[in-house]
């Protein structure tokens, strides 16, 4: 989709921030780091390349978690820039 997998993953409650070619400078992981301290926690959060916030309403059909979800994270891959939750 659009954000690869940040829809998916902003739903479950977890902050994205959309890095379609990778963290490619300190500013923009600083600028996810800044978006998260000012995040009110609403799942489908999504943080734009440029900065700007866009919030994915959750789909009708389909379900989902209409609240957030808690999960552990059980790896994570860091050179790499993701890790798995359970």
């Amino acid at each position: 989709g659009r954000y690869g997998n940040c829809v998916p993953v902003s739903r479950m409650g977890a902050l994205c921030v959309h890095c379609p070619r990778g963290i490619m400078t300190a500013e923009v992981f600083e600028r996810g780091l800044r978006a998260f301290a000012e995040w009110d926690g609403r799942p489908g959060t999504i943080v734009e390349a440029d900065g700007s916030v866009t919030v994915e309403e959750e789909e009708e059909e389909g379900g989902g978690a209409s609240e957030r979800t808690t999960g552990t994270v059980v790896r994570m891959v860091a050179d790499r820039g993701f890790g798995f939750v359970r």
